[in-house]
């Protein structure tokens, strides 16, 4: 008999205080993860890579809801700082000849500087010289430097600093016309990116007025020196490397690969609805054999789902290589998702049709248990019976040698289904007949997530 979230809520509300610390703590998982504490305390829940320098830090469930890990994530980093005490540093010109290794400097006010990169404009046309710092599209730098324009110049009266090298309008350089009086002049600024890679320098002429990439005749041979440019990254995107295990197991999701690690922090901002799994790549796995001959599997899933155009497979603990049943849960294309919690190839596959449409919060979940004269798979979405499937003959799940828990991805990834395209907040696993507790069990989830 179905039993909606609604009226388990009033039973939620009835539960004594043993019943309370079934919901809270979800004693005897196999496996749970979450960015919540499952245990009543505050558990170490995952450990984030940031993408400025791949430094990693842990961080409990409160760092993550109090800021710390966003303010981690967000640390001021150096992403480049000019040497020019041998040569250009890897500045390359157009119509400009960038030298480094310049000393004694002087300016007209007699401040002095070594170190300095020389920038001499070649032809009367656009002049600029150019590098990659490995400035990212969205993310926010702040940069600084020192330049001198000599007042014996021609045209050319400063530099102006390009968001990337497209684009010939004044809106394109974040640092605007930044101009000198024929002395070292100390500049800063902040700018978001709109594109990665390489970032311009150019001869600023501020009398081109909204075009600095209009020529000035006779500015061929104007000078400009450059000293101390820094480029400071202040916000950038954080990623989960290892999602740790709440049951007490030790069963942690890990990812070494940084490219297929999901992302917890975009473009300094906390992601909402959990980890972000980019359907291409990415995906956690604990390694570990959790259901070795199991006779009973639980696991309910809360997700969001970013694309509903593929096949997609949240959460897999796939069968080992002699064909024993693994135990997957899958999403397929269409905001109306065929979904099916799948056994073995053929038998005991639940499936039922639920709306998965892109942006909503669902929560999934499967079961299984086997009995002496049949087994039974069930799928669950939102609370609902949405399928369920049995077969004659006993049956134990096992993945013994195909490794563990697969989160965002089926365990063997040129199988069926794709990585998936959208966001997991919790996993919860049991390896045990969890059939009087799943109403108890979703509420309190639903209770948290809506």
């Amino acid at each position: 008999m179905h039993v909606s979230l609604d009226s388990a809520l009033g039973r939620q509300r009835r539960l004594n205080s043993v019943g309370e610390s079934v919901l809270q703590i979800a004693p005897n998982a196999a496996a749970a993860y979450s960015l919540r504490s499952l245990t009543g305390g505050d558990p170490k829940v995952v450990r984030v890579r940031r993408k400025s320098d791949n430094a990693e830090r842990d961080f409990t469930a409160s760092g993550v809801t109090s800021g710390a890990l966003t303010s981690f994530v967000n640390e001021d980093v150096t992403i480049y700082q000019s040497d020019f005490s041998a040569d250009a540093n890897g500045w390359f010109g157009s119509t400009s000849l960038p030298t480094g290794n310049q000393d004694g400097v002087s300016d007209s006010a007699g401040t002095s500087k070594d170190n300095v990169l020389k920038l001499v404009k070649q032809a009367d046309s656009q002049g600029y010289m150019q590098r990659d710092q490995g400035v990212v599209a969205g993310l926010t730098y702040t940069v600084s430097g020192s330049f001198f324009a000599p007042a014996s110049n021609t045209a050319v009266d400063g530099i102006a600093i390009k968001d990337g090298v497209a684009g010939s309008s004044l809106s394109d350089y974040p640092s605007g016309y930044l101009t000198s009086d024929g002395t070292w002049t100390d500049f800063s600024f902040s700018y978001t990116a709109t594109t990665g890679g390489t970032q311009r320098v150019n001869f600023g002429i501020s009398s081109l007025g909204s075009n600095p990439n209009n020529s000035s005749t006779g500015s061929a041979g104007d000078i400009v020196y450059i000293a101390d440019l820094k480029f400071v990254q202040t916000t950038s995107d954080g990623f989960v490397e290892t999602w740790y295990d709440q049951s007490g197991n030790g069963r942690d999701a890990t990812q070494s690969v940084a490219g297929s690690q999901p992302k917890i922090v975009d473009a300094g901002v906390l992601v909402s609805g959990g980890l972000d799994f980019d359907g291409s790549d990415d995906f956690l796995t604990n390694g570990t054999a959790i259901m070795n001959n199991a006779a009973n599997a639980y696991a309910s899933v809360v997700l969001s789902r970013t694309s509903t155009t593929s096949n997609e497979i949240p959460l897999s603990f796939p069968a080992d290589s002699t064909g024993n049943r693994g135990f997957d849960l899958r999403l397929s294309s269409g905001t109306t998702s065929q979904l099916s919690i799948r056994t073995s190839a053929g038998s005991s596959n639940a499936s039922g049709s639920f709306a998965t449409a892109s942006g909503s919060n669902v929560l999934l979940t499967g079961t299984f248990n086997a009995g002496l004269s049949s087994d039974e798979a069930k799928f669950f979405g939102n609370g609902s019976l949405v399928g369920s499937a049995s077969n004659s003959g006993s049956g134990l799940i096992n993945n013994g040698d195909n490794g563990g828990l697969f989160i965002g991805r089926f365990g063997s990834p040129t199988n069926f289904g794709a990585h998936l395209n959208g966001k997991v907040e919790e996993v919860i696993v049991y390896t045990s007949d969890q059939t009087a507790n799943r109403v108890a069990l979703e509420t309190n989830i639903n209770s948290e997530y809506s």
